[in-house]
């Protein structure tokens, strides 16, 4: 079946890249660092606040910077504008070394990347994803890496995967997207014309644009593209 691609395409947090367990982790570090006292509701807050905004920022409603002063204000409301962007770089400091994989993601891109050229496409900043990648080990393995701080758009807006393509001079048919989100990586894929898997453990209902093809996990992609 995959033989008629020349790249794959992978998302990184929720597909490669443990994000929740980064962010708990990188998110306690900051809040203990500057003494703002630490509790499980904070993290809760700051979860709803962060995808909140992220989904304002893949809809064109906010901006980056916005964005990172506004998650820690609206969770902790008395830091003013300086104190939400000091403990913003104090979070990205520690985020940036939180590589935690998500299971099967090395020993996939591994048995892959002797067989395609691997990618991966992000909405994220730029130097944290790259950071994370390192720190998680699995940066070798993938010759292209662009995030939506790079592209100056994010997933899922065709022109984001439209330089991807055009970077790596492909035609849409001859990439593969794989992400967990139905809509940054599926709809994203499907709107700038190419192929896409899903990976989704649950018995959730296919997202509709459908999928090209749906996995529970990683390992099962070897399967379609071995």
């Amino acid at each position: 079946m995959g033989n008629r691609y020349r790249m794959i395409f992978f998302d990184l947090d929720g597909t490669l890249l443990d994000y929740a367990r980064a962010e708990a982790w990188a998110l306690e570090q900051a809040v203990r660092h500057t003494g703002l006292g630490w509790t499980p509701e904070v993290l809760e807050r700051y979860r709803r606040t962060n995808a909140e905004l992220w989904r304002a920022l893949e809809q064109g409603r906010t901006d980056a910077a916005t964005l990172t002063r506004r998650r820690f204000q609206e969770t902790i409301p008395s830091l003013s504008d300086r104190e939400a962007e000091r403990l913003n770089s104090i979070y990205l400091s520690h985020l940036e070394q939180a590589g935690f994989l998500l299971p099967h993601a090395e020993e996939t891109l591994l048995f892959l990347s002797s067989r395609y050229r691997l990618g991966a496409l992000s909405n994220g900043f730029s130097r944290i994803q790259r950071s994370r990648l390192r720190a998680a080990g699995i940066d070798t393995y993938l010759a292209y890496v662009l995030t939506s701080e790079d592209a100056g758009t994010a997933k899922p807006d065709p022109a984001f995967f439209a330089r991807a393509l055009r970077d790596n001079r492909l035609r849409p048919g001859e990439a593969l997207m794989v992400g967990d989100s139905p809509t940054s990586d599926i709809a994203g894929a499907l709107g700038a014309g190419m192929d896409s898997c899903w990976i989704s453990p649950g018995d959730d209902c296919p997202p509709i644009p459908r999928p090209t093809y749906r996995i529970r996990n990683l390992e099962e992609l070897r399967t379609i593209l071995g």
